[in-house]
């Protein structure tokens, strides 16, 4: 973890949202602004963070099955068709 951001936070700052990396899925890049509310009583409990991390988790993975298989259609006899998900 970014030494920095650890100082802060124990000083009770909270990170900038702009060094969340521009690839991040936008739902896991939701949940860290909501982790990084400055506001306690505004921040997801745990269990509710591991919850949407399994959310996303699992939403990004159909998402790649579904690339997946719409490659594979359009690409019959491709020998990336094989690969078992």
């Amino acid at each position: 973890m970014d030494a920095h951001i650890s100082l802060s936070v124990c000083r009770g700052q909270r990170p900038d949202t702009r060094r969340i990396p521009d690839g991040c899925p936008k739902r896991l890049s939701a949940l860290i602004e909501l982790c990084w509310k400055q506001e306690p009583s505004k921040r997801p409990p745990f269990a509710g963070i591991e919850s949407k991390i399994i959310e996303i988790v699992f939403a990004i993975q159909c998402d790649e099955k579904k690339k997946f298989f719409l490659f594979k259609e359009n690409y019959p006899g491709n020998v990336i068709a094989n690969i078992k998900l």
